[in-house]
C-alpha cells in the first residue's frame, strides 16, 4: 500500500485547518512542546491513521463481498432445490396419469 496518497490527505487537513485536537495533543505531548517536531509528529499519526482506516474498510468490503457471495449461493441452492422439487412433482403426475391410463384401458378392455 502507497502511503504517499495518505501523507497528502494528511498535509491537506493541516493546511486547511482540520486537524484532530486529541492526536494534535498526543503529538505535542510526544514532542515534549516541540511544536515543529510535534506537527511532524502529528504527521505521522494521522497516516498511520488513515492507512489502519483503509485497511479495516478493505477488510470490511472483503467480508461484505463474502457474504453476498455466500448469500448468492443459498438463493441458488433454495432454487436448484425448487426446481427439483417442481420436476419431482412433475415426474409424479406423469406416473399418477401413466396408472390411469392403464386402469382406464383395462377398465375400457373389461367393457368391451
Amino acid at each position: 500500500m502507497n502511503d504517499e496518497h495518505f501523507f497528502e490527505i494528511a498535509s491537506d487537513e493541516i493546511k486547511s485547518g482540520r486537524i484532530r485536537p486529541g492526536l494534535r495533543a498526543k503529538a505535542f505531548s510526544d514532542a515534549r512542546g516541540d511544536d515543529p517536531l510535534a506537527q511532524a509528529l502529528y504527521l505521522k499519526y494521522r497516516v498511520a491513521q488513515l492507512v489502519q482506516e483503509e485497511r479495516e474498510a478493505l477488510r470490511a468490503k472483503a467480508q461484505e463481498e463474502k457474504q453476498n457471495k455466500r448469500q448468492a449461493q443459498a438463493v441458488e441452492e433454495m432454487g436448484q432445490q425448487a426446481r427439483a422439487k417442481e420436476e419431482g412433482l412433475t415426474s409424479m403426475h406423469v406416473i399418477l396419469l401413466g396408472l390411469f391410463a392403464l386402469l382406464f384401458a383395462a377398465v375400457i378392455k373389461q367393457l368391451l
